[in-house]
């Protein structure tokens, strides 16, 4: 379970308010382990009372202490739940429920003209954007408009939010494949503008060079 929760985590397409319904889904799932056993959990149990794990005969030994399942997955699910944005201050959950109300699939079936009009302002002042503009787009949107110019601006500052630490772990990976034992002599700023390619330019295939190399011979 948490494997699968670390892989839907690291997903580039990743929003924080998602992130939040998967670990909030991840723990109820952990909770329901501590009342119904887990497929794992049933196969260690049934080894355990025969005492053989294939065709090795076990034996037991009073020097290993057995750990408490359910006291395991409740400090389990309670350094989970710490580490919820909506959860750990009064401020994160305010975010989160602003963010979440972009999506228009939490929207109820009825709206007014004006929905969600106070959570676009608290995104707006937190991203330090255009309020007025932001409303408009907002507006917008609701009444039925794809994608805004107006609220083009607060849908890029909700998307860098990050939600884990696999985008800078990635990061980290391209700098040591850009900066190799024989490429030690990179600037740091090169090094960056390398990477601010590599990770939001276009494919290699689509570059055509050959302006750049007149504009390079003629002005060195």
């Amino acid at each position: 379970e948490l494997s699968s929760l670390s892989l839907q985590l690291q997903s580039r397409n990743m929003s924080l308010p998602r992130a939040d319904t998967e670990i909030k889904r991840s723990i109820r799932i952990l909770q329901s382990f501590k009342e119904e056993p887990g497929e794992k959990m049933q196969m260690a149990q049934k080894m355990q009372e025969t005492m053989t794990f294939g065709c090795v005969q076990l034996e037991s030994n009073t020097k290993l202490k057995t750990l408490c399942a359910k006291q395991f997955l409740q400090c389990l699910i309670d350094n989970m739940n710490n580490r919820l944005c909506s959860l750990n201050s009064e401020q994160n959950a305010e975010v989160v429920k602003a963010l979440s109300v972009l999506d228009k699939t939490t929207w109820p079936d009825e709206i007014r003209i004006r929905y969600i009009e106070k959570e676009v302002q608290l995104l707006a002042r937190r991203f330090k954007l255009d309020e007025l503009r932001a409303q408009r787009g907002m507006i917008a949107f609701v009444d039925g408009e794809c994608n805004p110019e107006n609220l083009k601006p607060l849908q890029v500052a909700v998307k860098t939010l990050p939600c884990s630490t696999a985008e800078c772990e990635r990061d980290f990976s391209l700098m040591n494949l850009i900066c190799t034992d024989l490429r030690t002599s990179l600037t740091t700023k090169n090094i960056a503008n390398l990477m601010f390619l590599n990770i939001n330019g276009p494919p290699l295939e689509n570059w055509q060079p050959k302006e750049y190399v007149k504009t390079w011979l003629l002005k060195h």
